[in-house]
This record gives structure tokens, sequence and C-alpha cells, in this order.
């Protein structure tokens, strides 16, 4: 008897070693799949960019699990600069790949993606996203393989209505890219690229984004 309690509590305890941290734990790890929104704290622009610099994002809206909220907004997004290819006169297309790895909150706490995060929209600061909604041309553009396609047809990319603290915030369904003429969305097997196809890329303070943690690579 006292050796199949001494096998049960065994078991219990590898079973919680295995156990990964729920959501909110030390240790915890947001997967694939995890959508955040954020914004810039600062003007992104690729003409003083290197690869490898370090940038930032910052949660525009609470990460929410089971009535808890386990990401606070204001919370930092760590990232870097992956690959960066400036245009030229022979060849004008802009290229910036960024990559994010981990959520650094106010109070020290800090999760790391178990995967990269790669952006999946898009948009302007949230006032002027706010004031682009009943401009047709500026609904997002879909992102595939290398390419942008035909416009979203109906797309409730914005949080709230006007008398809303939220109102203008994009939300974590966007794709593509919305009211920034000049910029696409592309992926690639390194992730997913921002591209000018002439001219440069200059993300002002307070641009949108939504952030999806990346699949294994297979």
């Amino acid at each position: 008897m006292k050796a199949i309690i001494a096998f049960l509590l065994l078991s219990s305890f590898i079973l919680a070693q295995q156990a990964p941290p729920g959501p909110g734990d030390p240790g915890y790890k947001p997967g694939s799949g995890t959508v955040i929104t954020v914004d810039l704290p600062r003007t992104l622009d690729a003409k003083k960019l290197k690869q490898g610099d370090e940038i930032q994002a910052r949660v525009t809206a609470d990460l929410i699990y089971e009535g808890k909220v386990i990401v606070p907004r204001e919370a930092k997004v760590m990232g870097k600069v992956d690959d960066l290819k400036l245009g030229s006169k022979d060849d004008p297309e802009t290229r910036l790949l960024t990559s994010f790895t981990k959520i650094v909150i106010k109070d020290g706490r800090e999760f790391e993606f178990q995967y990269p995060a790669f952006i999946q929209a898009l948009g302007p600061e949230r006032r002027a996203a706010a004031l682009s909604t009943s401009n047709h041309e500026d609904l997002p553009v879909k992102a595939e393989m290398g390419s942008a396609v035909d416009r979203v047809n109906s797309v409730p990319f914005i949080l709230g209505d006007k008398s809303s603290a939220t109102y203008g915030v994009i939300l974590p369904t966007a794709n593509g890219v919305f009211a920034l003429p000049g910029l696409k969305l592309a992926e690639s097997p390194k992730g997913v690229y921002i591209v000018a196809p002439k001219g440069n890329i200059k993300l002002e303070y307070g641009a949108q984004m939504v952030l999806r943690v990346a699949s294994p690579a297979k």
C-alpha cells in the first residue's frame, strides 16, 4: 500500500513538473496564434535603422484569459530588426522585417513568446484610424505570399464607438495594411515584411499593429 501511495505521489510530481505554466504564471510563454494589439511609442524610420536594432511596441488592449488580465495595457513588447533592405535608384523597393520576442510588464514580470511574433495588421495612430473609416480606399489590404490582394469589403477593424475611449484602436482580427498608402505586408519564409514598393518605410508615433505569435517551422 505504501508503495502504491509513493508511486502516485511521484507520478503527480512528475506531471506537475511537465505541465507548462498557465497564463500569467511565472515562466508562461504565449504560444502560437496568440494575438496582441500594440502601438509604437516612437517613430520607426527604416532609413535610421539597421539589422539587429532593438525596437519596442506598447500593448493597447488588455490580454484577458478566463476573466483575468494576463497582460495589461501599456506593457512593453520587445523586438528587433531581422532584415532590412533600403530602396535605391535602381531598385526603389524598401523591405523591413521585424520580430517580437517577449512582453515586459511594469511590475517586472516578463513573458517570452514561445515563437517569434510577426505583424498581422498595420494601421495609423488611433485618431487617424478613426477618421479613415469612412473612406473605402483606406480599407485594409490583405497580405498574401509576396504580394497584396483584393481589399476587404467589410471589416470591423477598429474598436468601440465614437464616444468610446477605445475608438480607433485596431481590432485583433484585422489583417493587412489600413490607411497607410504605399505600404503592404508580404509573407516570406523568414516572417512578415513591411514593404514600400517605392520610397521609405516610416511609421509615425502611435502607429498600430496586430502581432501574432508564429507557428513552429515545419
